[in-house]
């Protein structure tokens, strides 16, 4: 009776071939991985415009926690270069979990006029 047996050319083809597919599933799970962050930072960086908008025409100007979701935002305004009229801006939005999505600032001219209004000219940039 004769019996065949492997080459070790097979067998270094059987790897190569379990190798590649194991790389596509590695890559496929970081793919999906990574998406679910995107989302997250997507819907930060609209909850951000969000609260943004709201505190122009509010007008408010206050350190302030906001809990969306999963997503804490936090807002830090301090006084810029020693100046009571010109304000720095931070909003940072982080997971619930700690992990860190993105910042965005401002830079906030508050000029005080006639009837105690308020008008706001702003420069504003990503991070």
């Amino acid at each position: 009776m004769n019996l065949k047996a492997s080459t070790l050319t097979e067998a270094i083809i059987a790897m190569v071939i379990i190798a590649i597919i194991s790389g596509l599933a590695l890559m496929t799970f970081i793919s999906i991985s990574s998406s679910n962050n995107s989302q997250l930072k997507i819907l930060a960086l609209y909850e951000i415009e969000n609260i943004i908008t709201q505190s122009h025409i509010e007008q408010i100007w206050d350190d302030e926690e906001f809990e969306i979701e999963n997503i804490l935002i936090t807002r830090i305004v301090e006084n810029y270069s020693n100046q009571r009229n010109l304000k720095s801006v931070s909003y940072k939005a982080i997971t619930k979990q700690g992990k860190f999505l993105l910042e965005r600032k401002e830079l906030i001219l508050i000029k005080k006029i006639q009837n105690s209004k308020i008008i706001d000219n702003n420069e504003s940039h990503f991070d």
